[in-house]
């Protein structure tokens, strides 16, 4: 996160979503395998302050049907790096595991368009 923390420090909200998206608009490649999908993304950018994406989706070879454009308001860049830490429960006070999150602008949108895909093209 610290990229993106010295880009947005003193920004206001605004600015600081369009630092995130415009992160998220630079990402390369843009094709991917996921669940067995395969992904195209084939354009990122900005429509007001929303994301817009542009994909294509194929499971076995046929193309899935996916609404496009998708749209994106705070569109995440943060993904959970794989480790944890513990933490209290402030209303219980009982200890709990909390994941940590690393930014990673590629992952991120990789994880939003394939889940808005599997919504959309009702996939299980």
């Amino acid at each position: 996160m610290k990229k993106l923390d010295k880009l947005a420090k003193a920004k206001t909200p605004h600015e600081k979503r369009q630092i995130a998206h415009d992160e998220l608009a630079k990402v390369k490649p843009r094709t991917f395998k996921h669940d067995n999908i395969d992904v195209e993304i084939v354009s990122v950018g900005h429509e007001g302050e929303l994301l817009k994406v542009i994909a294509r989706a194929w499971r076995n070879g046929v193309e899935l049907p996916v609404d496009n454009p998708l749209f994106y308001k705070n569109a995440p860049v943060l993904v959970p790096d794989g480790t944890f830490e513990t933490v209290a429960d402030p209303e219980t006070g009982k200890q709990r595991q909390q994941s940590n999150f690393a930014e990673n602008p590629q992952e991120a949108l990789r994880q939003i368009v394939m889940e808005t895909i599997k919504v959309t093209a009702w996939l299980p």
